[in-house]
């Protein structure tokens, strides 16, 4: 939450010439994103909630940080299209994701174990947030100090371009998707048995092949269309 709230106050020190204050809000707060993940992990205290919130408090910080930046003229714009257009679609998708598949009679933002579902960040998707605040950081640097000079930063911009789309476009065919089902199943053997369950558990299998098949026919047949 702190990094939620501090978001704009680094904004409002980048328009305002407060060069140390925005450079060391940003590794501060970079820093303790890091401790945060790492005693969460250490400590085993992961939550539905703090899945949510960690991710969201990284894109509103990076995106308020780009948005100084670029006001400054110390980023392209291109780039910081990349980086808040990949943000604001995931956060779209997965309001749309809960929208269709949230349970009735259950709240929309649901942080307990009984979600449908959660965005679990991908190796490459931890780099890019590393990638990104690195370049930020070194960007704020220059920005207090004049080094290191924009010339030298113009390979981490193709980094960071790189790692943003390549972790973006990871999410799209669910690779960054976790569905939640280890409460769920043990909530159906509660109620109804394993038998039960284990049955329940095939047919939403063969469901899923079944779905799969339907979109190879419908792309395929899309394609002959084209052609």
């Amino acid at each position: 939450m702190s990094r939620i709230a501090a978001s704009p106050l680094l904004s409002i020190a980048i328009a305002y010439d407060m060069k140390a204050a925005a450079l060391g809000g940003c590794i501060l707060f970079g820093f303790t994103d890091w401790l945060d993940g790492y005693l969460a992990n250490k400590l085993n205290q992961k939550t539905v909630l703090g899945a949510f919130l960690d991710p969201m408090a990284d894109k509103i910080m990076i995106g308020a940080l780009t948005v100084g930046l670029v006001a400054k003229g110390l980023l392209p714009v291109p780039l910081a299209c990349v980086i808040i257009g990949r943000d604001v679609f995931l956060i779209a998708a997965s309001f749309a994701m809960r929208a269709i598949e949230r349970p009735a009679g259950s709240a929309f933002f649901d942080t307990t174990d009984s979600a449908t579902f959660r965005i679990v960040p991908s190796d490459l998707s931890k780099l890019n947030t590393g990638v990104q605040f690195t370049l930020l950081s070194a960007t704020l640097s220059h920005f207090a100090f004049g080094l290191p000079s924009l010339e030298s930063l113009d390979p981490l911009w193709w980094i960071t371009a790189t790692t943003t789309i390549s972790s973006g476009l990871m999410y799209l065919d669910g690779s960054g998707r976790a569905t939640i089902t280890k409460t769920v199943t043990e909530k159906v053997k509660e109620k109804v048995g394993p038998r039960v369950a284990e049955q329940v558990k095939n047919v939403a299998q063969r469901a899923a092949v079944v779905e799969q098949k339907v979109k190879d026919v419908l792309s395929k047949t899309s394609a002959g269309h084209k052609d």
